[in-house]
């Protein structure tokens, strides 16, 4: 399909009311994906595309002939249950290897995450900053979505082709369906996407992000005696993440003292295996261009970065004598820098460096002598693809 340059300003209601909307190519025809692969979708979907130098818009009409028949539920940001929904999915480089996916229900409630290579599923780790609003009408229910090109990975070309698709759930019907058939016997989502074209001359704002953190705690110990608090200590905490945009392609990630309190805990796991548990990557540094470092499976496996230190049991093994006062979790980060992209021939290029500061155990003699014990030495990582 083709999309359409915006040469007036897009309002984001949930109203396809601008003269561009009526004036774009539209897609439909959406084909089943389940329950009966192949066959054209009973559904009927109507999907425009505009854009402009700083973002895509996507406006979409879901038809039916009886507005009641569209579920409506409120979730939290990237669960879609009982509800319908639409998404839009794009592979700027066209190679098959990421594409991402953008999805809104009928109630306007947020899911985007990635598609990577063969995987049918999305991984909702990875966050976006976008724009949609849903209405429902007389009709079905219309679906107007505004993406940042910032938020698009994509070379540099005067025209762009992009790999894309939409999918459309109808949630009483139990049905799935594309507008460029995915064949359920076929690995992967994004291999099977159509083609948006006549994308013209895009040149893109500079892309920054920067997300400061700070963070201030106070402990104290109370005397179970006197039930006078002492030993009262603080500590205040800075840093900060930047994301910024080299090219349309290339994009640099830096992370300075980071802090991870905000990123989920992971699930607990009984492991009677002699091998290692490989957890999920849900620190928001580390996502961007993960498809990239983990070409080679498990080659480079992030979360022992900032991990437990290598020695921290040892500090509890140092005699009956010797108790453990402080014994931190977790190595801390210094700073970490990572690049990642493709070029226009499709080669993908990554480099990741990160250092870890010493990490000390404090521990207590029976005679209150204290001393440090290093569970982690001043580590630097480093990898190249």
């Amino acid at each position: 399909m083709s999309a359409t340059r915006a040469t007036e300003r897009i309002k984001i209601d949930g109203l396809l009311d601008e003269t561009l909307w009526q004036q774009a190519a539209v897609a439909t025809d959406f084909v089943e994906n389940d329950p009966q692969a192949g066959a054209l979708s009973p559904h009927k979907t109507r999907v425009r595309v505009l854009y402009t130098d700083l973002a895509i818009f996507i406006g979409a009409e879901m038809l039916e002939p009886n507005p009641d028949s569209v579920s409506t539920q409120y979730n939290l940001r990237d669960r879609f249950d009982n509800t319908d929904w639409f998404q839009v999915i794009i592979d700027g480089y066209r190679d098959g290897n990421i594409g991402f996916g953008f999805g809104v229900s009928s109630v306007g409630v947020q899911r985007d995450g990635r598609y990577q290579g063969a995987n049918t599923s999305l991984q909702t780790d990875w966050d976006a900053v976008w724009n949609a609003e849903t209405r429902i009408t007389p009709h079905g229910w219309i679906a107007e979505i505004e993406i940042p090109l910032s938020m698009i990975r994509f070379n540099g070309q005067d025209e762009q082709v992009w790999h894309i698709n939409f999918q459309r759930f109808h949630n009483k019907a139990r049905t799935w369906s594309f507008w460029n058939h995915v064949d359920p016997g076929l690995p992967g989502v994004i291999t099977q996407c159509g083609l948006l074209t006549n994308m013209q001359g895009i040149r893109t704002a500079p892309r920054i992000q920067a997300f400061p953190y700070a963070s201030t705690n106070v402990g104290a110990q109370v005397n179970l005696q006197s039930g006078v608090a002492d030993n009262v200590n603080n500590s205040l905490n800075a840093g900060m993440d930047i994301k910024v945009g080299l090219s349309d392609a290339f994009t640099l990630d830096m992370a300075l003292v980071p802090d991870f309190g905000q990123v989920r805990f992971d699930d607990q796991v009984l492991n009677l295996t002699p091998f290692e548990v490989f957890f999920n990557e849900n620190r928001p540094f580390f996502t961007e261009g993960a498809e990239l470092f983990n070409k080679q499976s498990n080659l480079f496996y992030s979360r022992r970065i900032g991990a437990r230190p290598i020695n921290y049991f040892k500090a509890y093994q140092s005699g009956a004598d010797v108790q453990s006062v402080t014994n931190p979790g977790q190595a801390r980060l210094l700073n970490a820098t990572k690049i990642s992209g493709r070029t226009a021939r499709k080669t993908g290029l990554g480099f990741f460096n990160a250092i870890e500061l010493p990490t000390y155990a404090t521990l207590e003699y029976a005679d209150g002598r204290t001393e440090k014990f290093e569970t982690a030495p001043l580590t630097n990582f480093n990898v190249v693809v």
